[in-house]
């Protein structure tokens, strides 16, 4: 499965914003804008320097250091924060979700209602949990790291994975603040998770990346074992 927006695809967005509208306006939205391949950004640079007017193009993002500094210049920047927690809880129990399930996958996604709105009406939190016990089980030596990395590798899943991970780091870090050692290597190992997260987005083999990433975890866990 492509990871990455391409070239050709930019080019086609491009011109099709470049088509006369002549009773409407014309919203484009490049989502996630990160997963924009550098030379990609080229076919629309154009587009950004020259709008035509009645055309709109949205590029969205959580990362927008990830932009290339020629694209973000020629943007308007807006900043869409977290809503307060009882505001999302009652967002998703508006949808139909149990108040219990809301306030688990919304305190698991750190309070992004779109995320957990996704992973409840998926399988986002199952997914979550077996991270979680995969991790636990390298780290207790009842796993072998590279079998796991097969299995994380094996699918389109490997960077929901990933997110995952990095997000089972920080929580084993609030829970060992005691631990100055310990807490520094989560945080390096969560850099390491979010670095394979766009090495995905490459063409370096997904079970390579992960096997690099949890041969890490699992010396992380024996060098911090009491």
């Amino acid at each position: 499965m492509r990871t990455e927006i391409v070239i050709e695809q930019m080019r086609q967005l491009s011109e099709r914003l470049e088509v006369s509208a002549t009773f409407s306006s014309r919203v484009a939205v490049v989502e996630p804008a990160d997963a924009v391949n550098y030379s990609a950004w080229n076919a629309i640079l154009k587009t950004l320097e020259e709008p035509l007017p009645g055309r709109y193009l949205w590029l969205v993002t959580a990362s927008p250091a990830r932009l290339p500094a020629t694209i973000r210049s020629r943007c308007q920047r807006l900043e869409m924060r977290l809503p307060p927690r009882a505001e999302a809880l009652a967002w998703l129990q508006a949808r139909g979700h149990a108040q219990a399930a809301a306030g688990e996958a919304l305190d698991a996604a750190r309070g992004h209602p779109g995320l957990a709105a996704s992973w409840l009406e998926g399988d986002g939190l199952a997914l979550r949990k077996e991270v979680a016990a995969d991790l636990a089980a390298i780290g207790g030596g009842r796993a072998d790291p590279l079998e796991v990395a097969q299995r994380w590798g094996a699918d389109e899943r490997g960077e929901e994975r990933l997110r995952h991970a990095a997000e089972h780091a920080v929580g084993e870090a609030a829970s060992g603040l005691t631990d100055p050692a310990r807490l520094h290597k989560l945080a390096e190992w969560f850099d390491r998770a979010n670095r394979a997260r766009e090495l995905l987005r490459s063409t370096v083999r997904a079970d390579l990346v992960m096997a690099d990433l949890l041969l890490g975890w699992r010396d992380l866990a024996r060098s911090t074992k009491t």
